[in-house]
């Protein structure tokens, strides 16, 4: 027979329960960041119900906000776990009139600097899907800045307390992000200077690889841009993942400009076999390409380094042909591809120099 009253040990109960919440929190909170090779290892998302330290209502009415909400974690294997619930709340339609009805994008549109966007942000409510448009805001002020300044501005953005409040609840709500924002929010995520090994950016990594087969080309292009430009461990296998994607898509699509995007999509160390399909494939359009479509080939070939002979000399007699239409700036991009292809065409080179020398007095100074 127990030794406790029956009122002790209901009280003893709920302690233990408080102290076992307590455990699984701080067990949570310490899980190492994720790390998986996709070629070996198979995510099984288990679900828990977490806090949201992040609230969309204004700080005075925090206390009421904080909402439960779904947050995954993931461990290898364990086919019981993968049949628990992992679907994440959907998030609400964006109004036709997006930017006139939605005070956050008025407010936005107002703002003159990061700091400006940052300071007064938690008087709107924001959904998860619009994170990416703040930070994408803020990202296109540091841009055109120099580069110290730019890297002060930086420093600034990340040590501010309501930046920090976002990427706490992007780790949180992840799930819940739209496949469209899911990759554009990471961009600029990384282009705001966030550490690749952040909790934020490896929560984001690991949803986007658990998406991978439902992103469209466009995604699929800017997602293999963001991982160029990372350096954790776990992009690389992500990169290969999509290059394999990529190349399935090769000949299903007859789209010129679609093609050029995927070159500077896959890059230059991607594998030669994908490189030459890739040229192939729009080489054999050329009876469709535009003036456009002349000049993002010359672009495109010199971001993934190949030199293809045929689809280059192409190119190059229709852009001598019609230099009218390409700006300065265009045809000194020209020029530098075929310096990095060592591609050399007399007949392209002296059109540009004689077009430069006609068209001089019409420069600009910037140019």
């Amino acid at each position: 027979m127990s030794s406790y009253s029956l009122s002790e040990e209901s009280h003893l109960n709920m302690n233990m329960h408080k102290s076992g919440l307590g455990m699984l929190r701080c067990a949570l909170r310490s899980t190492l960041l994720w790390k998986c090779d996709i070629s070996t290892m198979k995510l099984v998302p288990l679900c828990y119900k977490v806090k949201s330290l992040a609230s969309t209502q204004p700080r005075s009415d925090k206390s009421k906000a904080l909402a439960s909400k779904s947050i995954r974690y993931y461990c290898h294997s364990a086919s019981d776990a993968a049949k628990e619930s992992t679907a994440a709340t959907a998030t609400t339609e964006v109004p036709q009139n997006e930017a006139e009805n939605n005070p956050l994008l008025v407010y936005l549109a107002q703002c003159k600097s990061p700091m400006e966007v940052l300071d007064e942000l938690n008087r709107y409510p924001i959904s998860v899907n619009e994170i990416g448009k703040i930070f994408y805001k803020m990202w296109q002020f540091t841009k055109e800045m120099p580069f110290e300044q730019r890297q002060r501005e930086f420093k600034l953005i990340n040590e501010h307390p309501e930046f920090s409040a976002l990427c706490e609840r992007l780790t949180i709500e992840a799930g819940a992000l739209e496949n469209k924002f899911l990759v554009r929010t990471l961009r600029v995520t990384v282009n705001l200077a966030v550490s690749h090994d952040s909790r934020v950016v490896q929560t984001l990594l690991r949803i986007a690889q658990e998406h991978l087969n439902q992103f469209d080309l466009d995604s699929l292009c800017i997602l293999s841009h963001t991982l160029h430009k990372m350096k954790s461990s776990n992009a690389q296998p992500l990169r290969e993942a999509i290059r394999r994607l990529l190349l399935d898509h090769i000949p299903e699509t007859s789209n010129v400009k679609t093609l050029t995007m995927l070159m500077k999509a896959v890059g230059k160390d991607s594998p030669l076999e994908l490189k030459k399909q890739l040229a192939s494939k729009v080489f054999s359009l050329s009876s469709e390409f535009t003036s456009a479509d002349h000049f993002h080939i010359f672009s495109g070939l010199a971001k993934i380094d190949l030199k293809h002979t045929p689809l280059l000399d192409t190119c190059s007699k229709k852009l001598a042909e019609n230099l009218h239409d390409y700006s300065f700036t265009q045809l000194l991009t020209v020029l530098w591809c075929c310096l990095e292809g060592k591609y050399r065409n007399h007949t392209l080179f002296s059109s540009i120099s004689k077009h430069m020398a006609d068209t001089i007095d019409t420069w600009r100074d910037q140019q």
